[in-house]
């Protein structure tokens, strides 16, 4: 399985990012008032959100090439979580990579990652 690549500083990514933890639940209300709710999983659902504000157009070439080769939010890959160093699968939470080019050979970005339920 591929790993999430590194920019030319050798981390996952920049500052500010976002962590989130979702859970899988299902609610249903009934017409009469009832409501049945369950879980889909024990453990919750760990999504991050990579923020690149100025990296170089080689960083995101690599980025793209990344995301292409996954298919979007097709193939899942390794992600190493930058506070803690735990490795976390994950997929692409997004169908579009959007870049944004502030500059000759600055580019900014941002990412949507969710975690693949085991």
């Amino acid at each position: 399985m591929a790993d999430f690549p590194k920019i030319r500083t050798g981390v996952i990514t920049q500052k500010p990012y976002t962590s989130s933890t979702s859970y899988w639940n299902t609610k249903v209300v009934m017409p009469c008032g009832l409501q049945y709710s369950w879980k889909h999983r024990e453990t919750p659902v760990q999504g991050r959100i990579l923020t690149f504000g100025s990296i170089k157009e080689s960083e995101a070439t690599t980025l793209e090439n990344f995301f292409r080769a996954r298919r979007g939010r097709l193939e899942s890959f390794n992600f190493t979580d930058p506070d803690t160093d735990l490795v976390f699968v994950m997929r692409f939470d997004q169908d579009d990579l959007v870049l944004r080019h502030l500059g000759p050979d600055e580019v900014a970005t941002e990412v949507r990652l969710v975690e693949v339920p085991a």
